[in-house]
């Protein structure tokens, strides 16, 4: 059986990974895209959703199996592509320690899904890493992955060429945000947004962990740290109106003025790039056989969820196509069809 699938982002790679897997002969045909969203992506798991407090959907099944899915596929091409990293979230209102102290009395959180401890430790105001927790905040377990690596191996694992279709047996859609200008996929509610995302060098205090306070600002490796200095990524925005890749002066200062705001420490700015995420209107991956074209398939709709879905929605379809396993009811695009 030869399948194919379009587009490598995030979504091809862990889709052609797990038919490789299965013994499957993958080709792909991508339009190689710099600015895609996945290869621009920070990659970040984290495992607590909203200014209310909520575990991510699916937290038991979703978090262990993304955990150990990274991990094997490390392992296979010798490459580490997932690092455990806490995140810290800064209160900035009375309101975010209300929130957060309710949650603590519904003890939702008090579970450890393989290596993303979701029981989160509450900061006391002060300082911390050069940091002003004027309100507290919390810390927990997430994790940051490397994206484009993950491309970059699955990449050597499958031949990449321009088929007709009609010279294999099946076809994988997994186009990104485009999936909604394609005439087999467009009746699928897709909402694509565009986000910014600055790399930067700050002085002072090294981070440790992310930090999230409307934006997100992630620590980069050891290995890409100058001596004295540190390198980051500052995001994300959001942007329904322009779907463009192109870096925007707005979104540049506003990033810039929120990352010193956290910090409390200027911030040199060394990259400027912008993508268009793939997000669905539900908040949940779009996972299917399509209901009349039977040889065509779909994977997207990740948004920004892409690093934690991406391994656990490719096996699905994978069950779903290969050995006919029922999808999650949530994320089967068939619910979408009828309306």
């Amino acid at each position: 059986m030869k399948i194919q699938i379009i587009g490598f982002g995030l979504a091809g790679s862990w889709m052609a990974w797990e038919l490789i897997k299965r013994g499957i002969d993958v080709v792909i045909t991508d339009r190689y895209n710099p600015n895609s969203s996945s290869r621009i992506a920070a990659g970040l798991i984290n495992p607590i959703n909203g200014t209310r407090p909520r575990p991510t959907w699916l937290a038991d099944v979703l978090l262990p199996f993304a955990y150990s899915a990274y991990h094997e596929m490390s392992s296979e091409v010798n490459q580490p592509l997932l690092t455990q990293c806490k995140v810290r979230r800064v209160f900035i209102t009375e309101e975010d320690v209300r929130l957060w102290d309710h949650a603590s009395t519904r003890q939702w959180y008090g579970n450890d899904f393989a290596g993303f401890n979701v029981m989160w430790e509450t900061l006391t105001s002060g300082m911390l890493e050069g940091i002003s927790y004027d309100y507290g905040g919390v810390e927990y377990g997430g994790a940051i992955v490397n994206t484009a690596g993950v491309i970059e191996c699955v990449r050597k694992h499958v031949v990449e060429v321009d088929v007709p279709q009609e010279d294999v047996d099946f076809t994988i859609w997994c186009e990104g945000w485009e999936a909604s200008r394609n005439e087999l996929w467009r009746w699928l509610p897709f909402q694509p947004v565009k986000g910014e995302i600055l790399d930067a060098i700050i002085d002072g205090q090294p981070l440790t962990t992310i930090i999230t306070r409307s934006i997100w600002i992630v620590p980069v490796s050891d290995e890409e740290r100058v001596v004295g200095k540190q390198s980051i990524r500052i995001g994300s925005t959001y942007d329904w109106d322009d779907l463009s890749d192109v870096p925007t002066e707005h979104a540049r200062t506003s990033l810039v003025s929120m990352a010193e705001t956290i910090l409390g420490r200027p911030v040199v700015i060394t990259g400027h790039r912008a993508a268009v995420r793939p997000a669905a209107r539900s908040k949940r991956p779009y996972l299917g056989i399509h209901p009349t074209h039977k040889k065509h398939a779909i994977l997207n709709g990740f948004g920004a969820k892409g690093a934690l879905w991406a391994p656990w929605a490719a096996q699905q379809l994978a069950d779903h196509i290969l050995d006919g396993t029922p999808l999650n009811a949530e994320t089967n695009i068939v619910r979408w069809w009828n309306q």
